[in-house]
């Protein structure tokens, strides 16, 4: 807690004071004139546990290519001091590594994670923290904006998010031959007829991936997609493994013909069934030859009794999981469903409003192909 600029307060519990508005906690910290510190008789309160806990992503390799651009140092540097700089320039991740070096920006660089007893370096202004290591970098969120496409609580429009799913899953750069498997929410709150305009949606959709003219086609060379579908509600139902088909034609006619299931919304079991795909015997190829893409298309939170979140953890061991929230406006469901797709957020969540803006974003994400921004590329190994 911080008063009067230079008066710190701490405690297990607070009084039942009145609250004021924000405007009155208006006097420059002693220690950082950019910062408010309360004022005369008012504080500003803050949770402990808040950085740790909700805005940590995790400990990431970086490279010279930094994987945040903007850097900062300090002699004096902590957690706190680096979200305030990153907050400032409205940057939505803050990076700090090295001890004395404060990361910004709003892309992350796809650098790999490590785990967190990598990033154990004292920070320069607070030895009781960890401010990253040695080509290691403790990253957060600032929570200056929505994650994942969604900024400053509203939904953006379809052309914008078009753009951006074209670049993140559709066809990103650089390309590598994917192992893709799309799980679809088969729920009672979606309705049959909402249910079956988006199946074909879906079929057109899986036919822009790269390469061109069928991304399913096997190739001596292994540069190829393969798919596989899951639906989903109270139980699972493979549609087909990642092996089952190896053309386009033949997929997008089994999309088409996937049937409604109703009842709850059991999403664990569509994580589990995913990775059981990828790790039994379900058609996936070895992670030298293929990427692990997992991209759940959901208009709901889960009403079941197991454990979402401890299941897309132990996916993501195997795969990086992809959202595509449909019809989400609340921001609080958004926060919990943010929990169960990978970091960085803003490379992997996407969102509109309801099922038939997800129609704009496919035919629009067809017409930006068409013009030219989204090319296919030669495949790299992965």
């Amino acid at each position: 807690m911080e008063q009067y600029g230079k008066e710190c307060f701490c405690g297990d519990l607070m009084k039942n004071y009145p609250l004021r508005p924000d405007s009155e906690c208006d006097m420059a910290c002693s220690g950082n004139r950019n910062q408010k510190c309360g004022g005369s008789w008012r504080i500003s309160v803050y949770r402990t546990n808040n950085i740790e806990k909700d805005l940590y992503v995790g400990c990431f390799v970086d490279k010279y290519s930094r994987i945040l651009p903007d850097m900062t140092i300090y002699q004096k540097n902590s957690i706190a001091l680096c979200l305030a700089t990153c907050k400032e320039k409205n940057a939505t991740y803050a990076g700090v590594e090295y001890g004395k070096e404060c990361f910004c920006g709003n892309l992350m660089k796809n650098y790999p994670l490590r785990p967190d007893s990598e990033c154990d370096m004292a920070c320069s202004g607070n030895r009781y923290q960890k401010c990253g290591g040695s080509w290691r970098i403790s990253v957060y969120r600032t929570d200056t904006v929505e994650i994942g496409t969604i900024e400053k609580d509203k939904i953006p429009t379809p052309k914008k998010v078009a753009k951006h799913f074209g670049r993140q899953f559709v066809r990103p750069d650089p390309q590598y031959p994917r192992d893709i498997i799309v799980i679809i929410d088969s729920s009672g709150s979606i309705g049959k007829q909402l249910f079956d305009r988006a199946l074909p949606d879906l079929a057109e959709l899986v036919g822009y991936f790269c390469p061109e003219p069928d991304p399913f086609v096997p190739q001596n060379n292994s540069f190829y997609h393969r798919l596989g579908v899951i639906q989903f509600s109270t139980v699972t139902e493979d549609i087909f493994n990642l092996d089952r088909y190896n053309n386009l034609g033949a997929i997008k006619g089994a999309i088409r013909s996937i049937k409604y299931m109703k009842k709850k919304t059991c999403t664990d079991k569509a994580f589990d069934a995913a990775y059981r795909m990828i790790t039994q015997d379900g058609g996936a190829r070895l992670p030298a030859v293929a990427k692990k893409q997992v991209l759940i298309l959901t208009d709901g939170m889960w009403n079941c009794d197991g454990d979402p979140v401890a299941a897309s953890k132990r996916l993501q061991t195997v795969a990086d999981v992809y959202g595509f929230m449909i019809g989400i406006n609340s921001k609080v469901k958004r926060r919990k469903l943010e929990k169960v797709i990978s970091e960085p957020l803003l490379n992997h969540l996407f969102a509109v409003k309801n099922f038939s803006k997800f129609n704009v974003v496919v035919r629009q994400l067809g017409k930006t192909i068409k013009r030219g921004p989204l090319q296919c590329k030669e495949f790299q190994k992965p």
